[in-house]
């Protein structure tokens, strides 16, 4: 699986060769409630918040979320 992966990566011609992909069952979709305004309001905001903090840990993200959340208490 590794050499598969890799060679998906560096775009190794034929990398693919030999793979027989199997479509999984992953049965019915499960509906989801929509969330109320306040909730989905706080969840997009946490969501612009993130690409301005970065990705090279939770803590940064993290910490930015919380302050967030002092300054509207």
């Amino acid at each position: 699986m590794a050499d598969l992966l890799t060679g998906r990566a560096l775009r190794r011609e034929g990398w693919d060769a030999g793979v027989d992909w199997e479509p999984v069952d992953l049965g019915p979709r499960e509906e989801v409630p929509e969330l109320p305004d306040e909730v989905r309001e706080k969840v997009e905001e946490r969501v612009r918040l993130s690409p301005r903090c970065g990705y090279d840990s939770r803590e940064v993200p993290a910490t930015s979320a919380s302050r967030q959340e002092a300054s509207e208490q």
